[in-house]
């Protein structure tokens, strides 16, 4: 890291040698990137389901930080929408 600095994002874990595909979809949930790109990438949502919060907080018509820190938000999500 003091070659390249912080992680921006949890895509640019990716990057990383030895950090196989499979390595990244299992520890990416536990990681997080503080100040980085996207605000998803210092919660404990898995990259798989950023699509998912990120529709959320479309069809409440608000950002995805709104939703992250507002619990009032959070509990007008239907979920049943969200599962398929």
């Amino acid at each position: 890291r003091t070659e390249n600095g912080p992680f921006k994002s949890r895509r640019e874990l990716n990057k990383v040698p030895r950090l196989g595909a499979k390595s990244f979809e299992q520890c990416a949930g536990f990681l997080r990137i503080r100040g980085g790109e996207n605000p998803l990438d210092n919660s404990a949502v898995h990259p798989e389901a950023y699509s998912i919060v990120e529709k959320m907080a479309a069809d409440l018509k608000c950002t995805v930080v709104d939703l992250m820190e507002d619990a009032k938000l959070r509990q007008e999500v239907d979920l049943k929408k969200y599962v398929n």
